[in-house]
């Protein structure tokens, strides 16, 4: 989990997942993950954007899937190595974020 943005202990998320090809880092404001939430399983509108790590900050990635109506920001690393000993700390622009990032191996 970040150590900026929602930190939603004991809580449960349920969604879809969406992943954009074209923007894998979600580094870019126009995330364009699409425009139609319909079909959420729980019909809730709480989709989770994947977003590839690299390219940015961890907040950026975390704002920009925020900004496109994102309620997770699951950040996916590259990297072969242990993502428990990785902290996804504040760059100092984090103050605002409201929804979750947490960040899970490429496995």
């Amino acid at each position: 989990m970040a150590n900026f943005g929602h930190i939603p202990y004991g809580q449960v998320l349920v969604g879809r997942i969406y992943f954009n090809e074209k923007n894998p880092h979600g580094c870019t404001k126009q995330m364009n993950f699409t425009n139609d939430f319909s079909g959420d399983p729980d019909d809730d509108l709480s989709p989770i954007f994947l977003v590839e790590r690299g390219n940015c900050s961890f907040v950026t990635m975390a704002r920009n899937v925020e900004k496109a109506g994102g309620a997770l920001a699951l950040i996916i690393d590259t990297k072969s190595e242990n993502v428990s000993d990785i902290v996804l700390s504040d760059d100092g622009t984090g103050a605002g974020i409201e929804i979750p990032a947490m960040l899970i191996n490429s496995k």
